[in-house]
């Protein structure tokens, strides 16, 4: 007789979240998105000068003039790093993650999605200016990496929060790995932390532990 999701003896990787957690994360994720690209518009810009001085500083040392450089009309190219927006919403609104967690995704994903925007400005120069084929392929290549990029490095951060290995669950309080987690948590962490968010958050995502803890 096979085991059940969650049992000992089960082998593999399985779906971590519910499909009604999964309806609740989007709409999150979605509304949060709403608002960060709201106030992207307006710190938006402020980010872009970060971005050209950068820019420039590699543009200066590969020969191209601060003529140049100004001569190329840059308003409203901040739209353009919109995907800093899902990278916060995404960091935001997964459940189950502490603290630890939403920072960790942030400080990888803040400072890959800005080389690649200092690099997409970068390579736009020897497109327009000398009409190079390697530079258009970069760029055109950001413009593809940058859409997917967020949602890598979400994947990349966070995928043992979605999925469970084996008959194991991950601790949400102290991160370890445990097949009978329920007793675990009551054993090292006591009753009181069914009352954390952590814990409520968790047990969302595994319906079938809720049961097991009314046993």
């Amino acid at each position: 007789m096979s085991k059940g999701k969650g049992e000992a003896g089960d082998d593999g990787w399985h779906p971590g979240l519910s499909p009604g957690r999964i309806i609740v994360f989007l709409l999150e994720f979605l509304a949060v998105s709403a608002i960060f690209l709201a106030v992207w518009y307006y710190v938006g810009e402020l980010y872009q000068c970060v971005v050209l001085f950068f820019a420039a500083q590699i543009l200066l040392a590969s020969g191209y003039t601060a003529v140049q450089i100004s001569a190329v009309n840059l308003s409203g190219a901040y739209l353009g790093n919109f995907n800093l927006v899902p990278l916060f919403a995404l960091a935001i609104a997964t459940p189950g993650w502490g603290l630890k967690e939403r920072a960790k995704m942030l400080a990888l994903g803040v400072p890959v999605l800005f080389l690649l925007h200092v690099l997409d400005l970068v390579a736009h120069f020897p497109m327009y200016f000398y009409g190079s084929g390697l530079a258009r392929m970069v760029v055109y290549s950001i413009g593809v990496a940058g859409v997917a990029a967020p949602f890598i490095i979400w994947l990349v951060t966070g995928y043992r929060f979605f999925l469970y290995e084996g008959g194991n669950f991950r601790c949400p309080v102290c991160g370890a790995e445990e097949e009978d987690i329920i007793r675990h948590i009551k054993a090292v962490h006591g009753k009181g932390a069914f009352k954390s968010r952590k814990v409520k958050d968790f047990l969302d995502m595994h319906p079938e532990l809720k049961r097991a803890r009314r046993k």
